[in-house]
């Protein structure tokens, strides 16, 4: 822990009143038993039990204080179910907390990755006594007495969450964060509301449309098999092949290259199978939705809260994701309607205020600021001649320099040259120069931060931790399924000590998450990921973690021995021996390779062309998040406070239902005649100027 930054304060008192814990029936999913925990007035604790027929005066007992749990997201919905009234209890997820707090310690766990964790991982951080038998809390049936050992873990669970939450307030006031954290738990009594409310849709309705989905997905399949047969290509049935794939574009003259996305697709509109492979994907994805309505018609989304690095809230089976042939499907009750609320042109709204840009802010604020940039862009001649094309290219450069587009990117999505993509960024930044001064500021910060990296990352450290990773990547993919991340860490550790790997090594790979894909991160003489911490908007303190995978590295060191500058022998070994495809173990053994080459041409050292690639390698990797993170998550957070606020609007306001948010928008179910003094109220406190439509009815 960072004592510089971190001052724990023992005296500073807490919010809350209480905690209180749920034991449920695991067969049944309904609660067994409710355990509280109130500290009183001279700071002794009142510790009771709470049976299913005396859960009507507990809640009497809930309402007036603030309450500390643990994993709000299950236990909130499952008490509401039961009869609790959910605007009456106030409550904080010291689970949330404990995720958030990981951004500020600097541990392994926090550099490696963001998961929630168990109340015992962190009351055992912490030193606090939790129930050592897990086992005890999946025996709680409905209808059976409770034995001593249950009543025993049930009231423990209870004391150590409120135990752990004054620990937990003490350290954020010391990082000077509980604003960030109330704020999350504000925004978190939203989303929560959207998850009990759920997404209504008519299952009849979605059935059909599905049904009718998959009829024209069969005819598409048909009717590619029938091109393949025209081409003279033997299949007996249509499959995404890429063998099969790349013959047909070949019979079209095309040739898409390894990539078949739809992205790369679009650049070649006369292609056939192109057109009817693209629809093909967008219909098969309706079928997908079969499964996911439960019975109830109500989809519950799930939401993601304070695991994204930009701190934006992710959600599974997004609205604005769904096929329209789900949205047709959406059934909200009778006289009321969905309406959905986003923010306009929130990116650039942030990077106005940011950059201080008066000329940018006053067009938002009084015009159409991609109208009044296309002016700029091109003379009226060129406006006429190109239509609405005009005003969308003018967007496209306003949005791309958010996310770091570069001239060829420009050229490449709008069809222009990349002398006039070219000249459209110069002028650009002639008319935002302050937008133009602060996105330089940006990259000159992460110059600064490269230089200073330079002399403590040990990069041949990093390519053995690499190896170890790769080599140990089966075992951890075998126990993904059915071990927890703690154990899969010590079998991990235990595997690479035996086969002799170095304690160090084997302990950074034992921290390094086996996601689907995951590439071990560069590594400083210390074991940890070489990281650039960047802030959301300075009155938050939001970091973000910037790392630089190693294959990453390998890739840019590859472009760098292959430079004519470099010796030829290196340069024309590495030409003849490119970086391979496939296992990461390959990739990693190429540097192997590549350093026996060099050494039988007399270079031993190759800690030069080493900083060198991971510099390229960094700034490549890294730069256009650096530029566009304080933006996205400055719209992440203010969003969230939004949300928090609303949560006041929704207590007021009962029949006005939130049933989902994504990225910058949200939907709620409002009553027909109330859809105005909805959107009044709404805007009234939003952070920017909103933007609302229907999605039931359109």
């Amino acid at each position: 822990m960072n004592n510089e930054t971190y001052n724990q304060n023992t005296n500073l008192s807490t919010p809350w009143h209480g905690a209180f814990d749920l034991e449920t029936d695991m067969e049944t999913n309904q609660v067994r038993v409710v355990s509280t925990a109130l500290r009183l007035p001279d700071g002794s604790l009142e510790q009771r039990l709470w049976e299913p027929e005396e859960f009507s005066s507990l809640y009497g007992y809930l309402e007036g204080r603030r309450w500390a749990l643990w994993n709000a997201w299950f236990d909130v919905p499952l008490i509401v179910e039961q009869g609790a009234s959910f605007d009456r209890i106030q409550w904080d997820d010291l689970m949330l907390w404990d995720v958030l707090l990981l951004r500020w310690r600097k541990t392994k766990l926090v550099r490696t990755g963001h998961w929630f964790r168990s109340l015992a991982t962190v009351a055992d951080e912490f030193r606090l006594e939790a129930p050592s038998d897990k086992d005890v809390g999946l025996t709680f049936k409905l209808g059976e007495p409770l034995t001593d050992e249950q009543r025993t873990y049930a009231l423990l669970d209870a004391k150590v969450t409120l135990e752990l939450a004054e620990r937990l307030y003490r350290e954020a006031a010391g990082y000077g964060n509980l604003p960030l954290l109330q704020l999350f738990s504000g925004a978190q009594r939203t989303l929560i509301r959207m998850q009990i409310n759920g997404l209504p849709i008519d299952r009849d309705v979605l059935y059909k449309q599905i049904d009718a989905a998959e009829q024209h997905a069969q005819q598409l399949r048909d009717e590619l098999l029938e091109l393949a047969h025209k081409f003279g290509i033997e299949a007996e049935k249509f499959s995404y092949s890429p063998k099969l794939l790349r013959e047909m574009f070949e019979k079209e003259g095309i040739v898409p290259g390894t990539s078949f996305r739809k992205e790369i697709l679009a650049k070649y509109p006369q292609s056939v199978v192109g057109a009817k492979l693209t629809e093909l994907r967008s219909t098969e994805k309706v079928s997908m939705y079969r499964d996911l309505i439960p019975e109830n018609g109500k989809v519950q989304p799930v939401f993601n809260l304070g695991l994204t690095s930009t701190g934006r809230v992710s959600v599974g089976g997004a609205l604005q994701n769904f096929p329209p042939q789900v949205k047709e499907s959406l059934r909200p009750r009778q006289d009321h309607v969905l309406v959905t609320t986003d923010y306009s042109q929130a990116e650039l709204r942030l990077l106005a205020d940011l950059a201080q840009d008066r000329h940018m802010q006053h067009l938002l604020a009084t015009s159409d600021l991609h109208t009044e940039t296309a002016n700029r862009l091109f003379t009226p001649e060129q406006r006429e001649a190109l239509g609405s094309k005009a005003r969308r290219r003018a967007k496209a450069v306003n949005f791309g320099v958010v996310y770091g587009l570069s001239a060829p990117g420009l050229a490449s999505k709008e069809d222009v040259t990349l002398e006039e993509a070219k000249a459209m960024l110069e002028e650009h930044r002639r008319i935002f120069p302050d937008v133009a001064r602060w996105l330089q500021e940006r990259d000159d910060q992460l110059s600064r931060w490269l230089d200073e990296v330079d002399s403590r990352v040990d990069l041949r450290f990093s390519l053995q931790v690499a190896k170890a990773w790769a080599e140990n990547r089966m075992m951890l993919s075998g126990l993904r399924k059915n071990a927890g991340r703690n154990y899969r860490r010590t079998q991990a550790f235990a595997a690479l000590r035996d086969k002799g790997v170095d304690p160090k090594i084997a302990e950074a790979v034992s921290f390094i998450p086996p996601r689907s894909e995951a590439e071990p991160m560069v590594l400083d003489h210390r074991g940890y990921p070489v990281t650039f911490e960047a802030f959301t908007q300075d009155r938050w303190r939001f970091p973000r973690v910037f790392e630089v995978p190693v294959l990453v590295f390998i890739r840019a060191l590859f472009r760098l021995v292959t430079n004519p500058r470099q010796p030829a022998a290196v340069r024309d070994w590495a030409r003849q021996n490119p970086v391979p495809d496939g296992e990461a173990l390959r990739k990693i053994m190429w540097v192997a390779d590549l350093k026996a080459q060099c050494r039988e041409v007399g270079i031993r050292d190759l800690g030069p062309w080493y900083r060198a690639a991971f510099r390229s390698a960094a700034w490549g990797h890294i730069r256009n998040a650096n530029r566009n993170f304080p933006i996205q998550g400055g719209q992440a957070l203010l969003l969230l406070e939004h949300l928090a606020n609303l949560d006041r609007v929704f207590t007021d306001h009962p029949d006005w239902r939130p049933v989902l948010t994504v990225h910058d928008s949200w939907v709620v179910e409002v009553p027909a005649p109330q859809v105005e003094t909805y959107c009044q109220t709404v805007e009234a406190d939003a952070p920017f100027p909103c933007e609302h439509s229907m999605v039931y009815p359109t």
